[in-house]
């Protein structure tokens, strides 16, 4: 009785000299912020002054213990590890998340815990149905590829062993079907990188990589892709230069580059990519003579699912370059464009030399 007796005198004590004259104007600063804020005693625990905005949110919460006084179960930190924390999420029974933000305050020679407290329920709830989206998305993505596989499968068993089979009107309906399952396949790969972006799942593991030998192997898989009288020209003033990047992320912004400049390129009209370097950057350069991109719709250009209106029966999934522009921030690059409908678009993108 006479411990508790003694806390209590003391956090009396503290509450005076608080609410003294010297800390008048710190006082009248938490009084005027509108939100919950309190401080606490962090030897007896207990509540020795509150904002007005709290005491309206809570009666009667001063001189309390502080985890009581503010409707939990049970202690919210153990053994004053709040004291060196800057901030801790708390869940009430009925479902209601609190964050706690924490700083330490120096008030009439005593260190006190200064904790403002706000509702993050809606935040949580948000993020839980962000995970159980890209969870969704995941598993249906991840289970569709299955079926394409066996169709594909199916198909080069049908060419190669089924001479029945191999007849012009079968091998024309075979074509369309491959030409479908790719084109599946993409959009599925696709919206995986999308939702790995969204969740913060894409990794970035900078290695020493032959830059201009990873840009040849991309235009070489690029031209084996394309039709004849389309062609792809590497320029490289190096033959090798090796910087620290992450070969999957770079491969990929590349790939979707230049799969668009010659997917919207007319036929004989040469696509180039021209890589450069200076003392801090590479840059790469991508140049088609293509449709381009109307003046009023390049705003939009990086939006998950946009295609430009003048695409027309091009065929794609509108995540290409906003994995483009995602894949290069987590690089700490940048992309620009220049572009005129009818004439070409110049994609310019830097990537820092780490």
């Amino acid at each position: 009785m006479i411990l508790t007796r003694d806390k209590h005198n003391h956090s009396t004590e503290i509450y005076k000299d608080i609410i003294n004259n010297s800390n008048e104007g710190v006082i009248a600063f938490l009084n005027a912020m509108e939100e919950f804020v309190i401080l606490i005693d962090p030897d007896s625990n207990k509540i020795l002054f509150a904002n007005t905005y709290a005491k309206k949110q809570i009666l009667n919460l001063e001189d309390r213990c502080c985890w009581e006084a503010l409707g939990y179960q049970e202690p919210c930190c153990h053994k004053n590890n709040c004291f060196y924390r800057k901030s801790l999420q708390v869940k009430k029974e009925e479902g209601m998340w609190k964050e706690h933000r924490i700083t330490k305050i120096n008030l009439s020679n005593k260190i006190l815990i200064m904790e403002s407290i706000i509702d993050i329920a809606p935040k949580k709830l948000k993020n839980s149905e962000k995970n159980i989206k890209n969870n969704l998305i995941s598993m249906v993505s991840h289970e569709l590829r299955t079926p394409l596989n066996i169709i594909v499968s199916t198909i080069q068993l049908l060419e190669k062993y089924n001479e029945a089979w191999n007849t012009p009107e079968n091998l024309k309906h075979t074509k369309r079907i491959k030409k479908a399952t790719i084109q599946i396949n993409k959009l599925l790969r696709d919206i995986l990188l999308v939702e790995k972006v969204e969740a913060d799942r894409v990794g970035f593991n900078p290695q020493p990589i032959d830059v201009v030998r990873l840009t040849k192997s991309v235009v070489e898989g690029i031209v084996e892709s394309i039709s004849q009288s389309q062609n792809v020209l590497f320029l490289s003033r190096k033959e090798s230069f090796v910087a620290n990047v992450d070969e999957f992320l770079l491969t990929t912004i590349l790939t979707n580059l230049l799969s668009n400049a010659t997917k919207y390129s007319k036929d004989n009209e040469e696509v180039r990519l021209k890589l450069e370097f200076d003392n801090k950057n590479i840059v790469f350069k991508i140049i088609d003579k293509g449709i381009g991109i109307p003046e009023v719709e390049q705003k939009n250009l990086f939006k998950s699912f946009y295609r430009a209106s003048n695409v027309g029966k091009v065929s794609g999934t509108g995540l290409g370059l906003a994995i483009v522009k995602d894949f290069i921030d987590i690089h700490k690059g940048s992309i620009d464009f220049i572009s005129r409908e009818d004439e070409g678009t110049t994609f310019t993108v830097i990537i820092p030399i780490i």
